[in-house]
């Protein structure tokens, strides 16, 4: 981890020491995770993270709060959304990027025009099933 942080093209980021489903918590236990795993971070990579990924994509607005309080500038949900800068970056939106689920099993190229477009492969495969009758 060492080697790969220091590549230009490499952000290393914090994801929890445990894989903590962060809402599932108390904020206490949150904390505990998250700041434990900046600590490990930082004594690996000589860095200190500034973004983090829910694992599960859930979180609770206090988890925001608790992620601003402790120097985190940018976190990753799985809410498929596009992320407009900077119209709609207030409230918790300011911190949480959305982001989108590219599969392997289509064209990458249709996907990331669909997706570009302001849409996601998942919930428009899911309205083709819907409008088939599946």
């Amino acid at each position: 981890m060492q080697e790969l942080s220091g590549h230009e093209l490499v952000t290393i980021g914090n994801h929890t020491q445990k894989h903590a489903i962060v809402d599932t918590l108390t904020l206490e236990e949150a904390r505990t995770e998250i700041v434990g795993a900046q600590d490990d971070i930082r004594e690996i990579t000589g860095s200190t993270p500034i973004g983090f990924a829910f694992p599960n994509g859930n979180y609770r607005s206090q988890d925001v709060s608790l992620l601003q309080s402790i120097g985190i500038d940018l976190a990753f949900s799985c809410e498929y959304r596009n992320n407009r800068v900077p119209e709609d970056i207030t409230g918790d939106k300011r911190l949480i990027m959305g982001r989108y689920t590219i599969s392997g099993y289509n064209d990458l190229t249709w996907q990331s025009k669909i997706i570009r477009a302001g849409n996601s492969p998942f919930l428009l495969a899911q309205r083709l099933l819907v409008r088939s009758g599946h």
